[in-house]
């Protein structure tokens, strides 16, 4: 639900675009946590 919420408000995401997306989490360097997207 968070990744949700930051693609749509950051980047325009739609619900119906989101849920066809595959989602890769990747510990950053630092330690935050990114996610990428990808078409299902």
């Amino acid at each position: 639900m968070a990744a949700w919420l930051s693609g749509h408000l950051f980047a325009g995401v739609s619900e119906a675009e989101f849920a066809h997306c595959d989602l890769e989490f990747n510990m950053h360097p630092t330690g935050m946590v990114v996610y990428n997207r990808k078409p299902a």
